[in-house]
């Protein structure tokens, strides 16, 4: 059984990754019910994609079983990538004002550019690869991708033009998966705006 497993999930991780490196797809969803698997071949693929020989610079990974808003979001992307900020001012000092709500926008805006300065230093060490592989974990379908990416602007965020192509795996339980016990994968390509 080893043998036969070890082929499949070569060939799985070969199909995803063949399909992450085609310029026209922006995502590939595995499809399957849970327990299948799907968040562990979406560690193996990030592990291979990451390699020398994988297209990617790095992954990030973000898991959807809980709600997000804009502070987490970035949070969670920053400690992923080992950026903290230091705390200014007094700890102490826990009032909710004005002053208070700026300071924390304005930790926001310097966690983003934390991030984006790390993204790039990270894409020149890794010359040649292009893309950055963005995970959603969709187990438990609290957040979802939608809000993820456009109501919370990550997409916007990270792709800023076409120096930083963005490939996202996303994983997806199909609940009604009881005939196919399999995990599917879907690839989506991009519509090109020149047309």
């Amino acid at each position: 059984m080893g043998s036969h497993y070890q082929e499949w999930v070569d060939k799985a991780c070969k199909q995803i990754m063949d399909s992450l490196e085609v310029d026209g797809v922006s995502r590939v969803i595995l499809v399957g019910e849970a327990g299948i698997g799907k968040t562990w071949l979406a560690r193996e693929i990030c592990e291979r994609a990451t390699e020398k020989t994988g297209s990617c610079y790095m992954a990030l990974w973000l898991n959807l079983n809980k709600e997000l808003d804009e502070r987490s979001l970035y949070k969670n992307i920053a400690s992923q990538l080992s950026i903290f900020l230091e705390k200014e001012g007094s700890e102490e000092d826990d009032s909710d004002n004005e002053d208070d709500e700026e300071q924390k926008n304005r930790d926001l805006m310097r966690l983003k550019d934390g991030i984006l300065q790390k993204l790039r230093r990270k894409k020149l060490k890794r010359e040649g690869k292009k893309n950055l592989l963005l995970v959603l974990d969709d187990e438990g379908s609290v957040t979802n991708e939608e809000k993820v990416m456009e109501a919370l602007h990550l997409r916007d965020f990270l792709v800023r033009g076409k120096d930083r192509p963005l490939k996202i795996l996303l994983t997806r339980r199909k609940e009604e998966a009881v005939t196919n016990p399999y995990i599917t994968v879907e690839s989506h390509f991009e519509k090109s705006k020149d047309f």
